[in-house]
């Protein structure tokens, strides 16, 4: 992307009604699967998060390849709500509330009507629930996407020449932790961001003196809090299991293990199915920022873009069960709001009517 032009104005935050509606889908969505039974992960995922509550040491007591992040996850809602069905669709429908409301506010300067930032729960958290199978639902792919989200959002917004920007990154070091420990192979994802915005400060000639303080305190937030979750399992003497479970077993079975084509045939349809008429507008909203150029829309979607196409790469490295899909729901779900604008703006009689 080159520097582009810089649109007109920032518009205001959606009107309240709208921003009603879309939290209201949310939850209607939601409360449509709150007592859809567990499937084989999920149960798992539950049962260990409980034990977790009882004092169990993870890769100890209870053993599992995955990241330490999404036991949290469940022993936080099981605390909560219950150890039950129930009980983490409510956890996770309080999440989904939560990343809900950030997007009504943090992405708000990104388009340019009022009325688009109250599409991206409904485009993203709406759908999410609408096309989930029983498999679906609390998967590490898709909880992975609000820290994904606020590290982009928070690399993004910040200058290299402010202390403000500092913290953003310091911040978005945080998230990235957060990411390492719901699956570390989707820090990846992050990494791009940081790259892109790196190159970016450089291409516009901004002052990049400070592009290194903002890489070491992003690198800083970023170690801290995943050495103290090392330094918990080092304690309890889980080092060496926590090395064979992440690289030698979980690799083996990664690049040796069954990769049925059947899988990648039946999850691509599975999510075309789900997002077809998202996916749509998200290539429409792709080739009008690429014409337009106009940032801060260029810069929404080329991040969007670069969680797509990172995402993919650790989406075939995995193999590809269909489960996995769900990493693309959020970006493909921006995306698509942004093709919606275009096609509003493309249109004369909805244009005048979107005023």
């Amino acid at each position: 992307m080159g520097v582009g032009k810089t649109s007109e104005r920032s518009p205001l935050a959606p009107p309240l009604p709208l921003s009603a509606v879309a939290l209201g889908l949310v939850i209607l969505a939601a409360a449509l699967c709150l007592a859809l039974p567990f499937w084989g992960d999920q149960a798992l995922f539950t049962v260990y998060g409980r034990e977790l509550t009882r004092g169990a040491v993870l890769y100890r007591d209870v053993f599992d390849i995955k990241q330490p992040g999404i036991f949290v996850f469940y022993a936080l809602g099981g605390s909560l709500f219950g150890f039950t069905e129930v009980g983490i669709h409510l956890f996770e429908l309080a999440y989904w509330l939560a990343f809900s409301v950030f997007s009504l506010k943090a992405l708000t300067p990104y388009f340019a009507t009022r009325w688009a930032p109250a599409l991206v729960p409904v485009f993203t958290v709406v759908v999410y629930y609408f096309s989930a199978g029983l498999l679906h639902l609390t998967q590490v792919e898709v909880l992975v996407a609000f820290p994904i989200l606020l590290a982009w959002w928070l690399i993004d917004r910040a200058r290299p020449d402010t202390r403000a920007g500092v913290q953003r990154y310091a911040a978005a070091g945080v998230m990235a932790a957060a990411v390492i420990l719901l699956k570390h192979l989707y820090v990846l994802i992050v990494l791009a961001f940081l790259a892109y915005a790196v190159l970016r400060a450089r291409h516009r000639d901004t002052k990049t003196r400070g592009v290194g303080r903002l890489i070491m305190a992003f690198t800083i937030a970023l170690v801290v809090p995943t050495l103290a979750v090392g330094a918990y399992f080092a304690v309890h003497g889980q080092l060496g299991r926590i090395w064979w479970a992440y690289v030698e077993l979980s690799s083996a079975a990664q690049l040796t293990g069954s990769r049925p084509f059947s899988y990648l045939v039946s999850g691509s349809r599975h999510f075309l199915i789900g997002h077809g008429p998202i996916l749509i507008l998200a290539a429409i909203g792709c080739v009008d920022a690429l014409r337009e150029r106009a940032r801060p829309k260029a810069d929404l979607v080329t991040g969007m873009v670069l969680w797509v196409v990172v995402g993919a790469i650790a989406f075939l490295i995995q193999g590809w069960p269909v489960y996995k899909w769900s990493l693309f729901t959020v970006p493909v779900g921006v995306l698509g709001v942004t093709g919606v604008e275009a096609v509003v703006r493309a249109t004369p009689p909805l244009r005048v009517r979107a005023r």
